[in-house]
């Protein structure tokens, strides 16, 4: 489930969008009475597997539309706001590779915003300008490290354009993009990719077996919140350590040893 404040009515108060991870893909809308009070709707019904949401005036027309990642359909779909808290889908376009999270951001400086979405699956970043009504048309595509999560944007050369972050939290890195004038170009400098760690089983049930380079001196393992839920010593010369997993609940961990990281799966 994701939440974020939004004015969708225009009416000087903040509603909540709450995307919810269920098998009809909806999407809420509380909209806020003023006084804090909230009265629930549900503004969208998508299908899929939706991940993440962003607000932005896409058509300029005045009010906030919707843009929605959804990683089991692999689209970003935007939902046009009617000024009054109404959204219909006026467009879908296809971001293979489970896509993540979107945010939208004027890129090439004309006025309107653009999508960026980091990809977990194809380890890319699909860039996306608006002609200022709200139709979008790729424009690039940006290899990042291993499995993109988090993006923004800033302007990180002081040039006066927006660049583009990536992290990968498989690979442990962060992937910068300086931006040229025109903006759908994009020069890649990637941050230091980290040493991949060999785990065994992966997935795993119980326990795993990291084999752990040369001066390591602890095992860390964080959830895919980034939340350390495991910490262990490494003894001088010990080339392998065995993690208890018991008590972890299933999902997708990150477990880091010294500089080198892999993904480890947990059934």
């Amino acid at each position: 489930m994701v939440c974020g404040p939004a004015d969708v009515e225009g009416d000087g108060d903040q509603d909540a969008l709450v995307i919810n991870y269920d098998v009809e893909g909806t999407v809420d809308l509380l909209r806020n009475d003023g006084n804090g009070g909230f009265v629930r709707s549900v503004a969208l019904r998508l299908g899929g597997e939706l991940s993440n949401m962003a607000t932005a005036d896409m058509d300029a027309d005045g009010d906030l539309d919707l843009l929605i990642t959804n990683i089991r359909n692999s689209t970003v779909t935007l939902a046009r706001n009617d000024g009054q808290g109404a959204f219909s889908v006026v467009s879908t376009f296809l971001a293979l590779g489970m896509p993540r999270v979107v945010v939208p951001a004027d890129v090439n400086g004309d006025g309107a915003p653009d999508v960026v979405v980091s990809c977990q699956g194809t380890d890319q970043v699909l860039v996306a300008l608006n002609n200022g009504t709200g139709q979008l048309t790729l424009s690039a595509t940006l290899t990042t490290g291993r499995e993109p999560i988090g993006v923004t944007t800033g302007d990180i050369d002081t040039d006066g354009d927006l660049d583009v972050l990536v992290a990968n939290i498989s690979s442990g890195s962060v992937s910068t993009w300086l931006n040229n004038a025109a903006g759908p170009t994009l020069s890649t400098k990637a941050g230091q990719e980290a040493a991949r760690l060999q785990l065994a089983p992966n997935p795993a049930h119980q326990a795993a077996r990291v084999q752990v380079p040369t001066g390591t001196t602890q095992v860390q393992i964080f959830s895919s919140l980034g939340q350390l839920v495991h910490s262990q010593a490494v003894g001088a010369g010990q080339a392998e350590v065995t993690v208890p997993l018991a008590g972890l609940p299933a999902g997708v961990y990150l477990v880091r040893a010294g500089q080198a990281v892999a993904r480890l799966v947990v059934e």
